[in-house]
């Protein structure tokens, strides 16, 4: 079986990059597996797919999944552009 893990911005792929020696090794000794192996793909941009450049429109991104955010930005006059 071959388990994956998606992530589409290319800084999480450096991340697991500069890291993959050290995490093979030890998801191998943990798990008793050495044939486990990690294989990078980047993801092309889905066409259509919005980019959030501001913090603003990340923001009210974050809201569109979880409106509680916007009730606490509110009590605690918190301004997300800051």
């Amino acid at each position: 079986d071959e388990e994956s893990i998606k992530y589409f911005r290319i800084t999480k792929e450096k991340i697991i990059d500069d890291n993959k020696a050290f995490l093979l090794s030890f998801l191998r000794k943990e798990l008793n597996n050495y044939l486990i192996d990690i294989k990078t793909m980047i993801r092309k941009d889905i066409e259509g797919e919005k980019k959030l450049y501001t913090s603003i429109d990340v923001f009210k991104d974050m809201i569109k999944n979880n409106r509680s955010l916007k009730v606490l930005q509110e009590k605690l006059g918190l301004d997300p552009d800051y």
